[in-house]
C-alpha cells in the first residue's frame, strides 16, 4: 500500500469523528458495536478513497464551499455513510450507520440517471440518452451537440450577421421521471434538470431580453450580457437576473414556487408584487394566496441535488417521498393520514438503490415501508 496524503489522512480522521460528533449514539448501540462500526467505516472509506478520484468532476461544485462541509459530503458519497434523524416537537431518534445493509429485493429500484427528450421547433422529437455524441440538427445558424459528457449544448455561430432577421424558434427539454440533464444556451448560461422537469427556451436569444419557461427544478447558472436581462417563467413566478446562480423548485405538486440565491441578485415577481433576494435568501411564492414571503435558506440544502445527494433537515416525510418519487420513478401511497406528521434530517446520494435509501429511514424505528414492483407504501 502507499502513503496516504495529507488530505486523505483529513478525510479519514473527519469521517471517523462524525462518531464523536453525534449525541445520543450510547442510545443506540453498545460501545463494542460502536467501536466496531467505526472500524468496518474506516476500512470502507480507505478501500474507496482512490476509486472516487474518478468522480471529482462530479464533485467539483463542493470544493467551493467550506472545507469541512466539503469533506463531510465526499464521506457519504465515498462509503455510504449518512446520519438520519427522527424529529418532532419533544424528542430526536438517531440513526448512524456505515453504508454495509443489502438491499431487500432481488430486483430493486435503481436510481435515475442521465435522461431527457429534445422536442425541436418543428416538432421533432430526440430522445438524448439514446443518441450518441455530437452534432445533433443545426436550427437558425446554431448547432446543437451532444456532448460525450452528456450534456446538451448550444453552439451559436455568426448570429449577429442576421440581426433582428432572427425568427424566435423554440426548443423544449423534457426531464422524464427518473432523469436528470445539463443543457448549455446559446447565451452560454448553464441549467441542470431534477427529475419530472421541462425547459422551453429560444434556440437563440434575440434582443435585450432572454426570456425561458421552467416546469419542475432547476439549477440555473446565468451568463452575463451586458444590457441583456435573463428571465424565468416559472407557474406565476417571474425571477429576473442579469447574471447569477440560482435554483428554482416549480413542481406542480408543492404547494410554493420557491427560488433560492446561491450568487448575485434576483428579483422574484407576481402581478406587480416584487421581492429582491441577496445570496443566502429563498423567496417562495405561495400558490394559494400569491403572497411572496423572503426568508433565509440553507443553499447547500436546496442544491444539494445537483451535487447528487439527498439532503434533508427537520423535512417532512411527504416531501421526502415526492422527491423519491420523481427521482426513482415510483408510485408512493400512504397507509395512514397521520404520517405526514413525521419530520426527518439526514443526507445520503442520490445514487443508492431506493431499499439502501428505505432502510435508512426504518431503522429510525418510526416509519416503515412496503415495495410491491413500482409501487412504495409508508406505514407506521
Amino acid at each position: 500500500m502507499g502513503m496516504a496524503t495529507e488530505e486523505e489522512c483529513k478525510f479519514i480522521e473527519l469521517y471517523y469523528d462524525l462518531f464523536e460528533m453525534e449525541p445520543g449514539l450510547e442510545s443506540w448501540q453498545n460501545p463494542e458495536e460502536i467501536e466496531q462500526l467505526k472500524e468496518e467505516v474506516r476500512k470502507r472509506a480507505w478501500a474507496k478513497i482512490h476509486d472516487e478520484e474518478a468522480r471529482a468532476g462530479k464533485l467539483k461544485k463542493l470544493f467551493t464551499r467550506p472545507a469541512r462541509v466539503a469533506a463531510a459530503v465526499i464521506a457519504i458519497i465515498a462509503t455510504g455513510f449518512m446520519v438520519f434523524v427522527m424529529s418532532n416537537r419533544r424528542s430526536a431518534h438517531e440513526v448512524i450507520l456505515a453504508n454495509n445493509a443489502q438491499p431487500q429485493n432481488k430486483n430493486d429500484i435503481l436510481p435515475g440517471g442521465n435522461k431527457a427528450i429534445l422536442t425541436l421547433a418543428n416538432g421533432q422529437k430526440i430522445i438524448l440518452d439514446s443518441v450518441s455524441s455530437g452534432g445533433l440538427v443545426r436550427q437558425e445558424d446554431v448547432d446543437v451537440r451532444k456532448q460525450s459528457s452528456g450534456e446538451l449544448v448550444y453552439q451559436a455561430a455568426c448570429l449577429s450577421a442576421k440581426g433582428g432577421d432572427l425568427q424566435l424558434n423554440y426548443n423544449t427539454i423534457t426531464i422524464p421521471m427518473g432523469g436528470e440533464f445539463k443543457v448549455i444556451l446559446s447565451d452560454g448560461t448553464k441549467v441542470w434538470l431534477n427529475a419530472g422537469s421541462s425547459l422551453h427556451y429560444p434556440v437563440a436569444f434575440v434582443g435585450n431580453a432572454r426570456r425561458v419557461s421552467l416546469s419542475g427544478e432547476a439549477y440555473f447558472e446565468v451568463a452575463k450580457q451586458a444590457g441583456k436581462s435573463f428571465v424565468v417563467e416559472a407557474g406565476d413566478a417571474e425571477i429576473q437576473v442579469l447574471g447569477t446562480h440560482f435554483n428554482v423548485n416549480a413542481y406542480g405538486d408543492e404547494n410554493a414556487v420557491r427560488t433560492t440565491l446561491a450568487e448575485g441578485i434576483v428579483k422574484v415577481s407576481k402581478a406587480g408584487e416584487s421581492r429582491l433576494l441577496k445570496p443566502g435568501e429563498q423567496a417562495s411564492l405561495y400558490k394559494q394566496t400569491g403572497e411572496i414571503k423572503v426568508s433565509d435558506a440553507d443553499v447547500e440544502l436546496a442544491i444539494a441535488w445537483t451535487n447528487d445527494l439527498f439532503h434533508f433537515d427537520n423535512t417532512n416525510i411527504e416531501l421526502i417521498m415526492r422527491e423519491v418519487s420523481r427521482w426513482y420513478n415510483v408510485e408512493v401511497v400512504y397507509a395512514t393520514r397521520d404520517l405526514g406528521k413525521k419530520n426527518f434530517s439526514g443526507i445520503m446520494s442520490r445514487y443508492a438503490d431506493v431499499a439502501s435509501l428505505l432502510q435508512r429511514l426504518e431503522l429510525t424505528g418510526v416509519i416503515h415501508f412496503k415495495v410491491e414492483g413500482k409501487k412504495i407504501t409508508v406505514m407506521d
